[in-house]
């Protein structure tokens, strides 16, 4: 069996975007505010875009290092693509025949998110033909149709890293109890509300970037003063042009 690492992939992938039109190079260090930094890929078709090839499990690990990413001097924008877990033994399988990277990377779903300055984020969920597409269309700045899997897979993983680091105990206890608002005492309890309370940690986050969106009117904490004045809240949240 060939051994396949993190590497192997990403050199698969490379070649093959390459084979597809795109202008891609994985030698080059960069300057970011966490240090010298080297992504895994350049993409050189319209400035430069800077990648990260990271198997699923640690999909947050490599979203950091994308968004690290942004900051190189001269970037235009940057990504992460996932490797589902499954992939090594199937492609330590595939290299044994000596397979070219379209049989190796064929029948895997790979997960993504491109962030291009001044662009929304685009979601990635799907084959490796829907990455080339997914690159293509991000490095023109096209609009790709929203991906509801993709958007739930992300929130899931967030979950699962936010639930990891929410203290129950010890230093900050008070801050789990205060997302919550209880402290179940047995242990099988207590991870199924640390998850509910990594849900709700993570809905207020994405609830308050909404309304950091310039098309909402700010809302100012001295006007809300009785229940009935969270109205006007959810009358901005739905009718933020009528509102404004």
């Amino acid at each position: 069996m060939v051994e396949v690492t993190e590497n192997t992939i990403n050199d698969l992938v490379a070649d093959f975007l390459r084979k597809n039109d795109l202008q891609l190079t994985t030698e080059y260090t960069g300057q970011t505010p966490h240090g010298r930094k080297k992504p895994d890929f350049v993409l050189r078709n319209s400035g430069l875009v800077f990648g990260e090839g990271e198997w699923q499990k640690t999909y947050l690990k490599g979203l950091a290092q994308a968004y690290d990413f942004g900051n190189i001097p001269g970037a235009t924008g940057s990504f992460i693509l996932a490797y589902p877990d499954k992939m090594r033994d199937a492609i330590s399988r595939r290299l044994k025949d000596s397979s070219t990277p379209e049989s190796a990377l064929q029948g895997f779903k790979f997960s993504g998110l491109l962030l291009m300055k001044g662009e929304r984020a685009e979601l990635l969920s799907g084959p490796i033909d829907e990455v080339v597409q997914w690159l293509k269309d991000g490095i023109q700045h096209k609009h790709r149709k929203e991906n509801a899997g993709a958007f739930i897979s992300l929130m899931r993983d967030i979950v699962e890293e936010l639930s990891d680091y929410l203290p129950t105990a010890d230093k900050y206890p008070t801050f789990f109890e205060h997302i919550i608002a209880t402290m179940p005492k047995h242990s099988g309890e207590q991870e199924t509300a640390k998850r509910a309370a990594a849900y709700l940690l993570l809905n207020q986050v994405v609830f308050y970037r909404i309304l950091s969106q310039h098309k909402y009117v700010p809302l100012s904490a001295d006007k809300i003063e009785k229940p009935d004045d969270l109205h006007s809240i959810l009358a901005l949240v739905q009718n933020p042009i009528e509102a404004s």
